[in-house]
């Protein structure tokens, strides 16, 4: 019930009193209406709405390149020299994974260390699918003489270091694995990616 009350309709309704907001939503009383802020994972005017969920597989792979000089800059995701390299290096991955993946896949994150260069980079795509993207990424540099990205590189040095399932809740989209307000179970935070580059915190529940 909204709206006035009153012999002459002069007294604004309190429908918060009714508690209208399910799921453990909270009632904001307005003039004439309220609004509901949800809980994570739910949705609707009154937080009625079950946030729908997808389970993705989450690959975290490294490999080495033999022929660069590590240098603390690296390290550093402002550095221009940071920012090149990751630049190439995903523009590779990109151009491999798609091959097998077909766009059905995230590059999350890519990070430098030392050991010559030790590239680590994290990988998202469909639970269900079944291509070994390490592999993928192995044999091309086997069939390119041993060079990733124009880089001398050993294949043996492309190794999984862990495989995740992560649940996400809310509008994720595969094969472009593209999402906004997401948030996924696993215990930690990070960024969504969305549309135009614009960068939206998760909330992980």
């Amino acid at each position: 019930m909204s709206g006035f009350e009153g012999s002459t309709c002069n007294i604004d309704i309190i429908e918060c009193h009714s508690n209208p907001c399910a799921n453990g939503g909270s009632c904001i009383q307005g003039e004439k209406s309220y609004e509901c802020k949800c809980e994570p994972r739910f949705y609707g005017s009154n937080c009625e709405t079950v946030v729908p969920a997808s389970d993705v597989k989450r690959v975290n792979i490294q490999l080495s390149l033999k022929s660069e000089q590590f240098t603390e800059t690296l390290t550093d995701p402002k550095s221009e020299a940071h920012k090149q390299l990751k630049k190439t290096v995903v523009a590779a991955l990109t151009r491999i994974l798609d091959k097998k993946l077909k766009g059905g896949y995230r590059i999350v994150d890519v990070t430098f260390s030392e050991g010559s260069v030790v590239v680590k980079y994290v990988l998202e795509m469909k639970k269900d699918n079944t291509v070994e993207a390490e592999s993928v990424v192995s044999d091309d540099i086997q069939n390119n003489g041993g060079k990733f990205a124009g880089f001398k590189v050993d294949p043996d040095s492309v190794k999984v270091q862990e495989k995740t399932t992560v649940r996400y809740y809310g509008q994720f989209r595969v094969p472009s694995l593209e999402y906004r307000k997401v948030w996924s179970d696993n215990g930690t935070r990070e960024y969504a990616e969305l549309a135009g580059e614009v960068k939206e915190e998760v909330r992980w529940i």
